[in-house]
């Protein structure tokens, strides 16, 4: 029985030993290789389109220019213009009592008078002084007076030097005073500086107020200011001159807006929001019939990239030292088929070469090629990557446009960087959704 069993597994290692020399001689006799099976890429045609990348942040409407305006003397109020009112350039929006400060001005033209007054005088003196010593010079050569008097007559020019200049002091100081009376009697009608809008009135008629008090806030709505506040993270990417567009719900239901617009400043330095450095960023936009308010919340979007040309998958795109490269199917004997083909199309590495070209803008989902692609050309997305596929809309129509946001988070919205805003932007192709970070 033993030796039946040894019999059979001997004869099992002759047939697995024959089977493998046979093999190793069948390989070598047709000089064959085992080749590894082709790996699956996908293949697609570039599309002409534009690509926008923009950054989005809520936004606040101020006036272009606002003034508090303040008296310029004490008095009692006696008239002041109503807040929502709409005043001219120069129309009188605030008058004080002007009795006391009459009454400022004739003193002060009285002090002036008499300071004119003292000067004479004291000229008047001077010249007194001045003769009498030179009456006392001439006899004190003659030997008729001594050297003491001499002396005398000398420290009386002297004094009458001094004060002659400060008559002359006198006289200046109260003809300031005078000045500054009737500038305050002037004060007391305050005009408007420009056209504009009373926001508020920090006083009421009969009020007594001093010098330098608030009367009322005036401010220029013919044109306003819309105010954002960018992080650190997408300021860098910000600069004046960049389009801007403004859209206020508030007044959408009237026809107005969204509004056109650029990029006014960038504030050099941050401030600092709930532990977050942020910049504001402003715009200016025309405001006829005053439809835009102080205080109005707003949307503003920042296009920061916009590009037009072949449009291809972004992950198809391949940057080694801003160098930036594709891989396509030769362009020379190969047919292409339309459309867009499915990820399991068998190519094998030799099949497709490798071109460098020049990108624009980005939204992380699909990239504009300015330079070095042909509309004929098919782009093979490499094998690495064509399974990892990021969520995007699908490739734009000829001539359509794929527009990305990215949002700007807010201190105390709760909204957080990266993620995508609901609904786009107007005209979306469909974003990226926080792309072009």
């Amino acid at each position: 029985m033993k030796s039946k069993k040894s019999m059979t597994a001997l004869l099992a290692l002759v047939i697995l030993g024959s089977a493998a020399v046979g093999g190793w001689y069948y390989l070598d006799r047709n000089g064959e290789e085992a080749t590894q099976p082709a790996e699956a890429v996908e293949i697609v045609d570039p599309q002409e389109g534009t690509v926008s990348v923009a950054i989005d942040a809520p936004a606040l409407i101020e006036p272009f220019r606002r003034l508090t305006v303040r008296s310029s003397a004490g008095g009692r109020v006696t008239a002041l213009a109503e807040a929502g009112e709409i005043v001219k350039a120069g129309e009188i929006i605030a008058e004080l009592d002007p009795t006391d400060l009459a009454a400022q001005v004739d003193r002060a033209r009285i002090d002036l008078e008499e300071a004119r007054i003292n000067r004479e005088r004291a000229q008047r003196t001077l010249d007194r002084a001045r003769r009498d010593l030179e009456d006392t010079q001439r006899l004190h050569d003659a030997g008729g007076v001594p050297g003491e008097q001499l002396e005398n007559s000398r420290e009386a020019v002297a004094s009458a030097e001094l004060a002659m200049r400060l008559a002359e002091l006198s006289v200046e100081k109260a003809e300031l005073n005078l000045r500054s009376a009737r500038n305050d009697l002037a004060g007391a009608t305050i005009r408007a500086p420009w056209d504009g809008v009373i926001l508020s009135r920090e006083v009421d008629p009969g009020d007594m107020v001093g010098s330098n008090s608030s009367l009322l806030v005036v401010a220029d709505l013919e044109r306003v200011r819309v105010l954002s506040e960018i992080d650190e993270f997408d300021v860098a990417r910000i600069r004046a001159g960049l389009p801007a567009n403004v859209r206020v719900e508030a007044v959408a239901g009237t026809g107005a807006g969204p509004y056109n617009s650029v990029v006014e400043l960038v504030s050099p330095s941050a401030q600092v929001v709930s532990n977050i450095s942020v910049f504001t960023v402003s715009t200016v936009l025309d405001n006829p019939g005053i439809v835009l308010r102080p205080g109005m919340s707003a949307d503003l979007t920042i296009s920061i990239a916009r590009d037009e040309g072949l449009v291809v998958p972004a992950r198809a795109v391949t940057t080694v030292r801003n160098r930036s490269y594709l891989d396509i199917l030769p362009r020379e004997g190969v047919e292409s088929p339309d459309g867009l083909e499915s990820a399991g199309e068998e190519a094998a590495e030799e099949e497709y070469e490798t071109i460098r070209v020049e990108i624009g803008a980005s939204d992380g989902v699909h990239t504009v090629v300015l330079e070095g692609l042909e509309p004929t050309d098919r782009v093979v997305i490499p094998a690495a990557v064509a399974g990892f596929a990021l969520p995007s809309a699908p490739p734009p129509s000829p001539g359509g446009e794929t527009n990305s946001i990215v949002p700007v988070s807010v201190p105390g919205t709760g909204s957080s960087p990266g993620g995508s805003p609901s609904g786009g932007s107007p005209g979306s192709g469909g974003g990226g959704g926080g792309g072009g970070r």
